[in-house]
């Protein structure tokens, strides 16, 4: 691919590379470790509606600015990411896409920042935001894994002293 597609080539192999990794994790965990139960709504559907309008706005940007020579389009590269993931954090959030655990989560991150600190504290911001913008009948969609992790770190509590008590 690099050769023929050249800078766009790398992208195209990371990003089949990582699609490989994540089909592959994804199976491996579901056979060996717990079974996976996604939500066809807020596990692809929303996430897949946020990136395609992301994308789109970004293909129109791209064509109305349309970019000339190295500063520029490296400029409008890096501008056109730090938007489009801003943008898809608001989106996936107004399409019910985050869950109160996954803000919760996303916050905890942010924290955890480092010298992205502030960028990551300002897509938190903007997932929480696109989130108050969801529609409460999307609100309401449940989370097949939500319920069920909460039922196995209940029994995971009830356990652990019993383990202690065994020297285990």
């Amino acid at each position: 691919l690099v050769p023929w597609l050249q800078l766009a080539g790398v992208f195209w192999a990371i990003a089949i590379g990582l699609g490989l990794k994540l089909v592959a994790g994804y199976w491996l965990n579901h056979r060996l470790i717990v079974p996976l139960r996604l939500s066809l709504h807020r596990h692809i559907g929303a996430p897949v509606v946020a990136g395609d309008v992301s994308y789109a706005l970004l293909r129109l940007a791209a064509a109305l600015v349309a970019p000339s020579g190295r500063p520029a389009v490296l400029f409008f590269f890096v501008a056109g990411a730090v938007g489009a993931f801003g943008l898809t954090f608001v989106l996936n959030g107004a399409l019910g896409g985050w869950d109160r655990a996954a803000l919760d989560e996303i916050d905890e991150a942010a924290r955890l920042g480092g010298w992205l600190r502030p960028i990551a504290k300002g897509y938190a911001v903007l997932a929480r935001a696109g989130a108050a913008l969801c529609p409460p009948w999307l609100r309401g969609v449940p989370d097949p894994l939500a319920e069920e992790a909460r039922r196995e770190a209940a029994a995971i509590e009830l356990s652990a002293p019993q383990a202690a008590s065994r020297g285990g």
